[in-house]
């Protein structure tokens, strides 16, 4: 079974509604210009869905819907998105139910979300799951205009613990670490490990960022740049790639060092020039910047270091975060994890999916 389920589901009607049983007649009068406009059976849109799974984390759902704007701009009807326990037999029945909104949706016109909900919510990794999409007049949430039910097939690989032997349920990375792997950001070896405690590399940092945006085809020289990269090396697309888009040049002695150990400034470094190229888009207004209490203007990667100190707690063992970064400290894969999980970049994974 595939990591993500992903399909495509059209909506269209046969022909418009009227309108004016289903809103007010002061609505009607102010807007009835507005509303003939827009035939709100036959609008095309789109809904796919990147990802459905059940693992620790509980059920997953990530998915993308396209052809809203028109609907939103009206102003007269307002779409709901559901997930709940469906056959076609006994139809569907709700367990999550949202209203979609305007502001949500990304520059492309495009309103994507991921959930993600207990599992005690749902009938677990047995279940039979389904989606349902429906237009509703502005205020009227229980009068349907339009609707739309599928059933969707969900990943279990993971459902049943642990898929990662050398990681316990109980440990304070363990959420960070599993979700990781579960998205192919950071793999698992041939024994199931993960090697949660042992230090990142250059090379793991280059690798997994590179996987987070679908390890995009790379034009690849034939001859390495770096007398210490070969060209057959597994990750030498990740490392050409984190050069062409500046997350690194190598050291000044020419070479990449991708087996040198990480530490937290480095990997404060490589997240934040990720960021300029891949911005992780979240609402609202920007958090202030934290200043880590052991740094300084002038330190090495200190303004890497107060974004990241700023967006992140990296050590779960702080309610909040520690005053401090620790610049020198090696980072482990799991502190790793964490640091992507905190930045929402298994959001931008699942989401730069096809």
């Amino acid at each position: 079974m595939s990591t993500s389920s992903s399909r495509r589901l059209f909506l269209k009607g046969a022909a418009a509604i009227g309108i004016a049983g289903a809103l007010g007649t002061g609505q009607l009068a102010m807007q009835g210009a507005q509303a003939a406009t827009l035939d709100i059976q036959n609008i095309p849109l789109d809904l796919r869905v990147n990802q459905a799974t059940i693992d620790i984390s509980g059920f997953t759902l990530s998915y993308e819907v396209s052809g809203l704007l028109p609907i939103f701009e009206n102003g007269l009807y307002t779409p709901y998105f559901e997930i709940g326990n469906y056959t076609r037999d006994k139809g569907f029945k709700v367990f999550y139910f949202i209203s979609l909104e305007k502001n949500r949706m990304d520059t492309d016109n495009v309103y994507r979300q991921t959930v993600i909900l207990p599992t005690d919510m749902t009938t677990g990794p047995e279940g039979k799951f389904g989606i349902r999409l429906t237009l509703r007049p502005y205020n009227k949430q229980y009068t349907i205009l339009r609707t739309m039910v599928s059933d969707v097939t969900v990943n279990t690989d993971y459902a049943q613990t642990p898929f990662i032997i050398d990681l316990n349920d109980e440990d304070p990375y363990a959420y960070d670490v599993y979700t990781v792997c579960q998205q192919k950001m950071m793999l698992i070896d041939k024994d199931r490990r993960i090697y949660p405690y042992r230090m990142a590399t250059r090379g793991d940092l280059m690798d997994t960022l590179y996987r987070t945006v679908g390890s995009p085809k790379v034009s690849l020289p034939a001859v390495s740049p770096y007398p210490d990269v070969s060209p057959h090396d597994p990750r030498y697309s990740a490392y050409i790639w984190a050069v062409q888009k500046g997350l690194t040049s190598g050291w000044s002695d020419g070479k990449m060092h991708p087996e040198a150990v990480a530490h937290r400034t480095t990997m404060a470094a490589f997240l934040y020039r990720f960021n300029e190229v891949y911005p992780v888009h979240v609402g609202g207004t920007p958090p202030t910047p934290v200043v880590p209490a052991d740094m300084h203007p002038g330190s090495p990667f200190f303004r890497e270091s107060v974004w990241l100190h700023t967006r992140a707690n990296i050590d779960p063992n702080f309610a909040y975060k520690s005053a401090n970064f620790f610049p020198d400290h090696e980072v482990t894969r799991a502190e790793w994890a964490r640091a992507l999980i905190m930045l929402r970049l298994d959001i931008m994974c699942i989401n730069m999916r096809d």
